[in-house]
């Protein structure tokens, strides 16, 4: 007897706007189909119970009028539900149309989850080279006849359309490889299933794998968690294939943020010592900014690859971080370019106030008198944190944000707290969980904080939030 068909579940939504704060579906098209044909369809106007504004309208054609009588998305959810539940969720920019269905049944208390193919990433692999994958484009490329454009049924359609030209093109496997995030079948842990792993989330966070006995054989972090746990099974190193048959489980934590998952990685890293996990070098760091004493006496400070033969002032990821924090002391200590070695080779304006500076020459300068401003300037670099502050960050839900608490110049620790309820800033403290500093820590919290990533920093001093 023939195995049972692949059913896909090819969905096309109307809403109010692009899905920020509390934007609603006003229309819904369903069509399921085996791969070869279609077999069911489904659409319906939705009551978003607010109000449509006029530039969607102008756009849709729905009005506020036509979805006054519609039922609202609580009324048709097992619909959606009963005829998604077994296919494969196929849109065209998958994330828009799935997004906006996972927050309509999280509202209601249920939690949508399925297997997803986006027709935008599918053409790009099947059909490279095309100046534009909008939908809009590929109805004109494709020759396909459509009468209500951006109406949800109309939309459904020309991307079964779609669809189809991609399975009769799909010479490289590409919905198979973008099913399952390049993992294939074939590289699945014995005892992991491809269901298991599209239960994970789609969020920031880290992840670990666990032996027979619930051990830690390894911890890895990642933006989106399933995506990120897929592309490291796919991988047939040595190393990996042993991995994987000695795993039995995959468990995670939400992180809400990056400098979070940063810190949650290297304290499990260094509270499990996982057996996988590549041991660290000495030095996290791949890039530095060191010292050194050239031939007229002068202390030169300069970028360059992290050695344990340098004099190291301090450490970075990458080559342009550690370029960017020179330039920045430079200027406030009145350095000289002549003594400052850079990649990017480029010199900025005059900051060095002897008479004879002229950007590239100082010729009369006391080197004693110079060193002195590069001594301060290293000791600013060294110092871990000036002030003792808490960091504010995104947290792993709407109404949740993290806090990170720096004092005594180290990371002290972090924690989550319902920012909705807290009405004074002790609360936010009584919300951190102490643990260990980690030195890589005060490189993450600083990079975070150069590149205007925190939500707010609160120094404890005025404890005001």
């Amino acid at each position: 007897m023939s195995s049972q068909k692949q059913l896909y579940a090819i969905v096309d939504i109307e809403t109010t706007g692009s899905g920020g704060g509390d934007d609603k579906i006003t229309e819904i098209a369903i069509v399921l189909h085996d791969g070869s044909k279609i077999i069911d369809k489904y659409e319906t106007l939705l009551n978003p119970g607010k109000y449509i504004p006029a530039f969607i309208t102008n756009l849709t054609g729905i009005t506020n009028n036509m979805v006054a009588d519609a039922p609202p998305f609580e009324e048709v959810s097992d619909i959606i539900w009963e005829m998604t539940e077994n296919a494969i969720f196929i849109a065209h920019n998958v994330g828009f149309d799935y997004g906006f269905l996972q927050k309509e049944f999280a509202a209601i208390g249920r939690r949508f989850i399925r297997k997803k193919l986006c027709t935008v990433r599918l053409c790009r692999k099947v059909f490279p080279g095309f100046h534009s994958y909008g939908l809009g484009k590929l109805i004109t490329r494709f020759g396909i006849s459509v009468n209500d454009r951006h109406r949800a049924m109309a939309d459904t359609l020309a991307t079964v359309i779609v669809f189809e030209k991609i399975l009769q093109n799909d010479t490289t496997n590409q919905v198979q490889l973008q099913l399952n995030n390049g993992l294939l079948v074939s590289d699945l842990p014995p005892n992991i299933s491809m269901d298991s792993l599209h239960e994970l989330p789609e969020r920031i966070g880290v992840f670990y794998f666990h032996d027979a006995d619930g051990r830690v054989l390894y911890v890895g972090k990642g933006r989106n968690i399933q995506r990120k746990v897929m592309s490291q099974l796919a991988r047939s190193s040595k190393r990996m294939i042993q991995l994987k048959k000695e795993m039995t489980d995959i468990t995670f934590e939400l992180s809400g943020n990056d400098l979070i998952m940063l810190i949650q990685e290297g304290l499990e890293i260094d509270k499990h010592r996982p057996k996988y996990n590549i041991a660290k070098r000495k030095s996290n760091f791949a890039f530095c900014i060191h010292e050194y004493q050239n031939e007229g006496g002068f202390q030169c400070l300069a970028v360059g690859q992290y050695s344990k033969y340098l004099n190291v002032i301090a450490g970075f990821e990458l080559q342009i971080e550690a370029d960017e924090v020179l330039k920045k002391f430079a200027k406030e200590h009145g350095l000289c370019n002549q003594y400052l070695h850079m990649n990017t080779k480029e010199l900025f304006a005059r900051v060095c106030q002897h008479p004879s500076c002229n950007n590239t020459s100082c010729s009369t300068l006391d080197s004693e008198e110079y060193n002195k401003k590069v001594s301060l300037a290293i000791e600013t670099i060294r110092v871990p944190f000036e002030e003792e502050f808490a960091l504010i960050g995104k947290g792993r839900t709407k109404e949740e944000k993290s806090v990170l608490l720096v004092q005594e110049g180290e990371f002290k620790g972090f924690g989550f707290f319902d920012y909705q309820n807290i009405s004074h800033f002790e609360e936010i403290l009584l919300a951190v969980k102490n643990q260990p500093h980690l030195s890589i820590f005060e490189y993450y919290i600083k990079k975070t904080i150069r590149k205007g990533n925190a939500e707010k920093i609160i120094p404890l001093a005025a404890s005001n939030f």
